[in-house]
């Protein structure tokens, strides 16, 4: 279980790193954010947080058209284990993802890379299973509400008319027959001066009754897109 639990908790990490815009074809290899990060990482107990920055970063893109995609990087701090990768297709999907031991696990169906072209008010539920490694399959549940703009205050700035998404993702696994769920709550602020996310908050619930939630904030504190040649 022990194994188990590690790739369920790397990946999960990965997978809910958040988004950009619905402006996917302005992605540029190099375009990074990088934010300051305060409190425990997603899916870990309290007590694990990181040393350093969030970054996030565009690593490459190719194909045209509704065969495009883009490989996008996500490092938490110097810990290794909690780096990986999202395959981003023209729908703004992602069904495949790199992680740290150079293997890749599936996601199907795929999921949405981010909420963003949900409507203010609208609310929406997605399923899909992963397959690890060791050919474990585990079930995934999102939800998503998109609520009303909202001006925010980061490190990098103020930034009005914030996009603002509340979303719930759950993992469902078994142990010595028992079936237990992980969810994490977040809710997200993205501005299109920035082409993605400015903030994130989040609260994890381990089925442990003896562990407290683990909480966390990123703030964006730098963004960075090179110049077309």
């Amino acid at each position: 279980m022990k194994r188990n639990g590690l790739w369920i908790a790397g990946i999960i990490g990965i997978a809910v790193m958040g988004a950009g815009f619905s402006y996917a074809d302005t992605w540029t290899v190099g375009e990074k954010w990088t934010y300051q990060h305060e409190g425990a990482v997603p899916w870990r107990s309290p007590d694990q947080q990181i040393d350093g920055d969030r970054i996030r970063e565009v690593v490459s893109v190719q194909g045209e058209g509704e065969a495009k995609r883009w490989l996008i990087s996500e490092i938490w701090g110097n810990e290794s284990d909690r780096a990986g990768s999202q395959h981003v297709d023209a729908q703004r999907l992602y069904d495949k993802m790199d992680i740290p031991n150079g293997e890749s696990v599936p996601f199907k169906p795929a999921l949405p890379f981010d909420y963003l072209n949900l409507k203010a008010g609208e609310k929406k539920d997605y399923e899909s299973k992963v397959t690890g490694p060791d050919g474990m399959e585990v079930p995934l549940k999102y939800s998503a509400e998109r609520l009303a703009d909202e001006t925010i205050k980061v490190p990098a700035g103020e930034y009005k008319n914030c996009v603002h998404v509340k979303s719930q993702e759950s993992i469902i696994f078994s142990r010595e027959g028992q079936e237990l769920t992980i969810t994490t709550n977040r809710e997200s602020w993205y501005h299109p001066s920035v082409n993605g996310m400015v903030k994130e908050i989040f609260s994890t619930k381990m089925p442990m009754p003896d562990m407290p939630e683990s909480k966390g904030t990123s703030s964006l504190k730098a963004y960075a897109k090179k110049k077309a040649e």
